[in-house]
This record gives structure tokens, sequence and C-alpha cells, in this order.
């Protein structure tokens, strides 16, 4: 599951069982990824394991990962979807902030 996501890479999680012997500096492939939503990008993608955090306690373990390779098309589509969800979080904020203004009673 992807936590994060931006032009130079993203984070994501695993459950343990699946996360094999993974290291920093692993290289792996993204084939796509699907929201189910808002967001579907088939690519080719090659990462870089950057970093893992793995606490024995927990069920799932972390990853940082970077981009190496990414393609025009990909990297449009990310630029695309980041723009308009930050669009969707600064409108999400102004309704908010409005709401809270109102509550105030001030005019």
């Amino acid at each position: 599951m992807v936590l994060d996501l931006s032009l130079g890479g993203l984070s994501c999680i695993m459950k343990r069982l699946d996360q094999g012997a993974y290291q920093p500096g692993d290289h792996l492939v993204v084939r796509e990824i699907n929201d189910g939503d808002a967001l579907k990008i088939s690519m080719n993608t090659e990462i870089e394991i950057k970093w893992i955090q793995d606490i024995s306690s927990f069920v799932h373990v972390g990853f940082g990962c970077q981009f190496l390779n990414l393609a025009k098309e990909s990297r449009e589509q990310l630029v695309k979807f980041i723009d308009d969800e930050l669009k969707k979080d600064a409108r999400n904020n102004q309704v908010s902030d409005s709401q809270a203004y109102a509550k105030t009673g001030l005019s």
C-alpha cells in the first residue's frame, strides 16, 4: 500500500510476511500505481529502496523508495495527480476556514 507519493519517489507498507529479504539499496520495478479511483498510472519504473522501517511488534514493514527512471508520461501523470490533490486540499481547507470563521459569529 502506497502511503506517500511524490515526483521523487514513494513510501509504502507491506505485510511482514510479504516483505521478503529486502534491504536498502535493493532495486525493484513498479508496474502500476492504482488507488482504484483518482490515480491509475501504468509504469515500468525502477525504484531503489532508500530506507526500511521494520519494527518487530508491527504487522507491516515500511519502505521509502526513490524513482530511478521515471518516464516522461508517468511523470506528467504524477504531476497532474499531485496538482489535483493539492487543489482539492486547498478547497477543503478553505471550506474549513470559512466554517470556523462563521462559527465565531464575526461578520
